[in-house]
């Protein structure tokens, strides 16, 4: 009897030993798969915020090339920024959901860092509402009826002429760098500050025959020159159109995408 009770005794002590050791190892993976999840959850933060350095970093880049990213300036907050500039001033674009996006190409963007913080401006155009007609002016030769290689043209006083729609104003320009294309056909141009008034005796040739298409001569404040040559010019415009002199007459050729 003092055997098997001794025996028995030995038995719940290693059985003791056994559950101890057991639920040490239990106890020690549980810790294992907590360490696990929270270096999980650690390399994900830190995934994550390299990716957002890398965002900043390449909106920064950006920014330093004067490109705006839909990162920095959303859509949605332009346009309701732009919203409450619209009850003050006039726009340059109808300020509609579909047009936000081309205020994107007018936004003028400044960048600079203060106390160690990055500061952005972004800058809009305003109009004043005056609309010019832009003519950009080419000498174009023209043959004489007598003799086809004989030539006059005009020569222009300069590449480029705007008149105010209601044939008011005018003014050269010597090109477009201050001005945008908006849409084909469409500029945005900044203020030109030496605009000129058309008066009823005004000299200028260009504008002269801009203001009057039934001119059967030229005005004398025309520039003509003349030569001799056998020539073939082409000058391709906009919407598929061309300005062209010949001297002799020119066999074409219209090709078409579609073969019907």
């Amino acid at each position: 009897m003092n055997e098997n009770v001794i025996t028995l005794n030995k038995n719940l002590k290693n059985f003791n030993k056994f559950q101890n050791d057991v639920s040490q190892v239990i106890n020690e993976v549980d810790t294992e798969i907590q360490i696990s999840n929270h270096l999980i959850l650690l390399i994900e933060m830190s995934d994550e915020l390299s990716s957002l350095l890398n965002q900043y970093v390449n909106d920064i880049s950006l920014i330093s090339n004067g490109i705006i990213n839909y990162n920095i300036l959303q859509p949605e907050t332009l346009y309701n920024e732009l919203q409450k500039v619209s009850t003050k001033h006039s726009l340059p674009i109808p300020l509609t959901i579909e047009n936000i996006f081309m205020y994107y190409k007018v936004i003028e963007l400044k960048s600079f860092i203060r106390n160690d913080i990055l500061v952005t401006s972004f800058k809009i155009p305003l109009v004043n509402g005056d609309k010019y007609e832009l003519y950009e002016m080419f000498p174009l030769p023209v043959p004489h009826t007598e003799d086809t290689t004989l030539f006059s043209y005009i020569e222009p006083d300069k590449p480029y002429i705007i008149i105010s729609n209601n044939k008011y104003y005018y003014d050269y320009l010597d090109h477009l760098d201050n001005c945008l294309e908006l849409t084909p056909a469409k500029w945005l141009c900044k203020r030109i500050s030496t605009i000129k008034k058309i008066t009823l005796d005004i000299e200028n040739c260009e504008v002269q025959l801009l203001n009057n298409n039934h001119m059967k001569n030229l005005p004398k404040s025309c520039k003509t020159k003349n030569f001799i040559a056998e020539l073939e010019i082409w000058h391709k415009l906009k919407f598929n159109k061309w300005f062209y002199s010949v001297t002799f007459p020119t066999q074409l050729s219209i090709v078409c995408q579609d073969p019907q």
